[in-house]
């Protein structure tokens, strides 16, 4: 465990990261949201959220969002760039909210899932479900969206003890996952195989192939990593260098050949190779293998295979099988169970089947059609599919030659090279003879057998998958799991040339070097030296360095001197001088060792020899090359002994010139001595502070710090400047000199030093007591623990410095790798400035800074309550809009709005209108934001009988027919009404409606309203029979209808001008309708009756006569049949 966090005693229900901000916000049972800081561990914020359990949070991809879900049946929306403010709340649910997901695909829309059995897909903009699922029995518990990009799915897990699978785009369930015997809890889609994993209450995981929706594995109890899909990618590459690879069902091809020229290939480096889209497979690949013309590809999963066209990427054939294999020319087989081989011809057409004896567990192609058992393999000829040859072997792969001559036999611990009897086999199979279940006897020759011997070609830092070998550039080609594809040299000259030394045969191996490039001349030669053929080694060699290391092994000193005066390398003449002088071969000793100005092995060759010219020639070199031992050596030893002393004083050594004076030359005594003192009595600066000094530190002054303070010294006379009372950690000079700032272990000092003061004062002559020149530093700021966090780093990182003309902070890691942050020094200033309070100052310095900083400033000014000077600042259009908005500035924001063109903002903007009663302003923006609710309480407040006219027209294309119906109703349309209820399939509803308002109409009706019960299931009308059951009391009696069968129309506008609203209104049920008509007591015959219209604004308006709140769909109740 890497951290914990002590969140609350109750249980914490979900967590989530927020990576781009270090982030960890967390939903528990206390109806509480936290945000922790994962690196500080600091807690960033802490708000009540709900008023039941959070069962989710998930967080929005890009932009300042979490969503969080509720035990309260509500979804809300938190955007921590305001505050963490609820910024929209979701209603529709009508049992706990188990789960949200954002669609990857789509991060506008999000999807929750409900214990009311169903699952909402819901848009950011909007309050209301886009569509809803009627997805289990029972409860829904969880929700996944798949991250693919070939289908619009989602997967739910239920209390049913089933997931399935959707098509949002359909609204049909694409499949079914029955296994589990409990709640399943949890699902997923792995975001690149194609595999499904569901979790359960009955304490088994599920892993489900995604395509046939196959179980894989289950396993109980405890909690295990496993391993999914392989290492190995799925790729081949035909004879021309031509690749082409699977990502999944996405095919792509890239082509080695359009590597430019310019572009130099390196042994184990990354080709850049531009990738190509060829298309999708229809099944998930396990293999890729081209055909040995590379016309087409074979592709094999899941038990059967595609054969494709290569550069169209078109199907030719396909079919089952369990194994697939080409022959060398074109044709190939298939291994369709152990009892059956289907071998086909070019054409895609059977041409054989063949049964063997034997159980066949694999097959191989190539020359010849190979099928192997556990412990033997044997051979038939294509043509005929008969039996070439058996050899007991245990085979794990079968690689042939192009040539198809030579195979080789791999086994777990060694392989074997045979060669194949064309002509043999041929003329058997010719002469009619009988072939037995051995075979034809001489088919195969053995030629080597290789057992654990192992060549390391090349070192590579991490798995590497063979793709091939292309002969006419001398490369193998390898391939990682990141279809990084790489090249090594591998030439098969050099690998015939050492076959041959091996086997002795130089001469034939004499005559393929010439053909072999001179840069692997070096490889060969230290083949040939591994082989003790030292000779053969020199003269292949082409390395300067190694052939000389060769030439001295030999003792060729020539050899090597000519090649020492070709590379110029003082080790080399040193090197070789020294082995000459071994060697007795003493004038090329003298001159190897002079070209390496080697003067002590000179020295030893002419004292041994007692050649006093070299040795007065050597003493003048070493002077010259100010190498005074061997000079010193060299007078000594030619008794020149006051060039001796003299060359004492010239290099400084004075006492030991004394020394020797004294020992040698007595007369020279008293002025070596003479000199001695002047050198004594030279003028050294130093210094003996009257404290222990722990520390010193560089700068503009010279500081010197004990354990509880620091004295400043300048440079020139060592003079104390000030002394300053404070444990210091660290001092920083600015390059200005006049800044410096103090360091300590809690707080930091920014001072100024007086430079000017200091020179005065000091040029005046007056004493400087223990505690320096009293007003050398001015204090200008004192900070303790105030940490703002500029840049936040994934690693420990040490500052390097700071670049003022690139406005840029390096940093180093432990690693040495060097990186850079933006730090401007203008936005450092400006925010000292404004903080002093001088705005002017700070205006002037703001049209400096890069446009791209604007907002950061602005937010910095808003942090500071200075709203009106942010917004003038801020570029970024979505943050003025909010600032205007915060100052009440409505034109600003509307200018915005037009510019945006959010419906979101603009219903913002129409709310915020129309609650500072700027009707106009709040119609215009309500128009635009598309907010029909908005408009109905808008032009129903102003009793607007053609605003509601134009709103109803409208409404009713954009498909919100609930605004719709209650506009029509409002203005007395009850047959405009009726008629809506039909066309959007709400019968029983239309039915009802006529039955209280146009009895005229219900036989009519009552007849549509039979027809479509005709449409439903016998099962779906028992199920819907025993909800209405379940739903009993819910309702008023039919019989309290009948009151209304012989009222007069009513125009509800005229009526909402004249209601009395109650001041203690009962609130509406769940299921109840929005609008309520009610017929007071006690009324006198022909009286009107007083009207109640209420408009929820959080949804499209009222739902009618046991509608379904916040369906827009009408005609389906929450099992998605017509409602009865």
């Amino acid at each position: 465990m890497v951290k914990s966090f002590e969140v609350t005693e109750l249980p914490v229900r979900s967590a989530k990261f927020i990576a781009r901000k270090q982030w960890v916000v967390a939903g528990a049972d206390d109806m509480f949201i936290r945000v922790y800081n994962y690196n500080t561990m600091d807690k960033v914020k802490v708000f009540e959220a709900h008023t039941d359990y959070i069962r989710c949070v998930a967080v929005h991809p890009t932009l300042p969002y979490v969503l969080s879900s509720s035990d309260d049946m509500l979804i809300k929306l938190w955007d921590w760039e305001k505050g963490w403010m609820c910024t929209q709340i979701f209603e529709g649910h009508s049992h706990y909210v188990m789960q949200v997901t954002f669609n990857p695909k789509d991060t506008n829309t999000f999807a929750s899932a409900s214990l009311d059995r169903t699952v909402k897909i819901w848009n950011l903009g909007s309050p209301d479900p886009n569509f809803t699922l009627d997805a289990h029995l029972k409860g829904v518990n969880c929700i996944d969206y798949f991250t693919g990009g070939d289908r619009p799915y989602l997967i739910t897990g239920s209390d049913d003890h089933t997931a399935k699978v959707w098509d949002y785009q359909t609204k049909s369930c694409v499949q079914t996952l029955e296994g589990h015997t409990h709640n399943v809890s949890a699902v997923c889609f792995h975001p690149e195989l194609p595999i499904i994993i569901t979790g359960s209450e009955d304490g088994t995981l599920r892993i489900w192939h995604a395509t046939t929706y196959r179980v894989v594995i289950g396993y109980d109890e405890g909690t295990i990593m496993i391993k999914l899909g392989r290492e190995e990618p799925v790729a081949s590459m035909d004879s021309s260098g031509k690749i082409i690879w699977a990502k999944h069902n996405e095919i792509q091809t890239v082509n080695i050949k359009t590597v430019g020229a310019d572009f130099e290939v390196t042994d184990g480096e990354r080709m850049p190779l531009a990738v190509k889209e060829l298309g999708s497979c229809d099944l998930y690949p396990q293999s890729l293998k081209h055909n040995p013309n590379g016309r087409f590809v074979v592709v094999c999963g899941d038990g059967e295979y595609i054969i494709y066209t290569a550069l169209a990427w078109r199907n030719r054939s396909f079919g089952s099988a369990l194994e697939f294999v080409w022959s060398s020319d074109g044709e190939y087989a298939i291994r369709e169970s152990t009892s059956r081989i289907k071998i086909f011809s070019k054409t895609f057409q059977e041409k054989k089947s063949i049964r063997p004896t034997f159980s066949a567990e694999r097959i191989f192609g190539g020359t010849l059609l190979a099928m192997c058992s556990n412990d033997f393999i044997c051979f038939y000829d294509w043509a005929e599919c008969r039996l070439i040859r058996r050899i007991d072997v245990n085979v794990k792969n079968i690689y042939w030659a192009d040539s198809g001559d030579l195979v080789a036999i791999a086994s777990d611990t060694s392989f074997y090279i045979l060669k194949y009897n064309r002509e043999i086999v041929s003329s058997y199979l010719e002469s009619g003879k009988s072939v037995d279940e051995q075979g034809v006897e001489d088919a195969f020759e053995l030629l080597h057998e290789v057992n654990e011997r192992v060549t390391t070609m090349f070192h590579l830092d991490r798995p590497m998958y063979l793709l091939g070998y292309l002969a006419n550039q001398s490369r193998v080609y390898l391939i990682d799991k990141e279809f990084n594809v790489m090249g090594y040299t591998l030439l098969l000259s050099l690998i015939e040339y050492k076959t041959l030394v091996m086997r002795g045969d130089l001469d034939r191996a004499k005559e393929i070097l010439p053909s072999m490039p001179k840069e692997h001349h070096n490889s060969v030669a230290r083949f040939l030296e591994s082989r003790d053929m030292l000779d053969d080694a020199l003269e292949v060699a082409t390395d300067p360095n190694y052939r000389f290391d060769l030439a001295v092994q030999l003792g060729r000193l020539e050899v090597a001197k000519a090649i020492a005066i070709e590379v110029q390398s003082e080790s080399k003449w040193k090197q070789l001088g020294e082995l000459a002088l071994s060697t007795g071969k003493l004038e090329m000793a003298e001159e190897c060792l002079s070209h390496a100005m080697d003067f002590s092995g000179l020295l030893l060759l002419y004292s041994a020899l007692g050649d006093a010219d070299g040795i007065t020639k050597l003493a003048s070199l070493a002077k010259e090359q100010g190498k005074n031992n061997v000079a010193f050596l060299c007078l000594f030893m030619l008794g020149k002994l006051e060039d001796c002393l003299q060359l004492l004083v010239e290099s400084n050594r004075i006492p030991e010139a004394a020394l020797m004076a004294r020992s040698y030359l007595p007369s020279k005594v008293s002025e070596i001595v003479g000199v001695w003192k002047k050198d004594l009595n030279k003028e050294k600066k130093s210094i003996r502070p009257t404290f222990s000094a722990e520390r010193i530190f560089g700068g503009t002054l010279l500081a010197m710090c004990s354990n509880d303070f620091i004295c400043f010294y300048d440079w020139a006379e060592c003079r104390l400047i000030r002394r300053i009372d404070v444990n210091v950690k660290n001092i920083y000079w600015a390059d200005s000199g006049d800044l410096v700032a103090i360091a300590s272990d809690t707080s930091f000092y920014i001072l100024k030093y007086n430079r000017e003061i200091v020179s005065s004062y000091l040029e005046s002559g007056k004493s400087v007591d223990e505690q320096g020149v009293e007003d050398a530093f001015e204090l200008l700021h004192e900070v303790n623990e105030r940490v703002t966090t500029m840049f936040h780093l994934d690693r420990p990182m040490y500052l390097l410095g700071y670049l003022a003309n690139q406005s840029r902070v390096y940093l180093i890691d432990k690693e040495f790798n060097v990186m850079g942050y933006t730090l401007l020094l203008s936005l450092i200033e400006y925010k000292t400035l404004v903080m002093r309070g001088d705005l002017d100052r700070a205006k002037e310095i703001l049209p400096s800074m890069p446009k791209e900083h604007h907002n950061s400033v602005a937010r910095f000014l808003e942090s500071r309550d200075m709203l009106d000077d942010a917004l003038e600042v801020a570029t970024d259009p979505n943050y003025r809009f909010d600032l205007a908005v915060q100052l009440g500035r409505l034109e600003v924001a509307k200018a915005i709005a037009i510019e945006v063109q959010s419906e979101s903002k603009w219903k913002q903007l129409g709310e915020l209108a129309l609650s500072t009663g700027k009707l106009e302003m709040a119609e215009e923006c309500l128009s635009h934001a598309m907010d029909f609710s908005g408009l109905l309480l808008l032009y129903s407040a102003l009793g607007d009988a053609d605003g509601i006219t134009k709103l109803a027209s409208l409404a009713k294309e954009q498909g919100k027919n609930n605004v719709a119906f209650l506009c029509l109703f409002m203005l007395g349309k009850l047959e405009d009404c009726l008629q809506l209820l039909v066309e959007s399939n709400r019968i029983p509803e239309a039915a009802l409606m006529a039955r209280s308002y146009l009895p005229s109409k219900v036989s009519e009706i009552v007849g549509v309203w039979k027809k479509d019960l005709n449409k439903i299931n016998a099962n779906m009308c028992c199920l819907i029979l025993v909800n209405i059951h379940e739903s009993r009391g819910n309702y008023p009696p039919a019989v309290e209808y009948l009151s209304y069968g012989e009222r007069s129309n009513i125009n509800l506008v005229e009526a909402f001008k004249s209601m009395q609203v109650d001041e203690e209104d009962v609130p509406l049920e769940n299921g109840d309708s929005g609008h309520e008509v009610t017929e007071e007591n006690g009324m006198e015959e022909g009286q009107e009756e007083a009207v109640e219209v209420e408009a929820d604004e959080s949804t499209d308006g009222a739902i009618l006569v046991n509608g379904n709140e916040g369906e827009e769909e009408w005609g389906t109740n929450n099992e998605g049949t017509p409602s009865a």
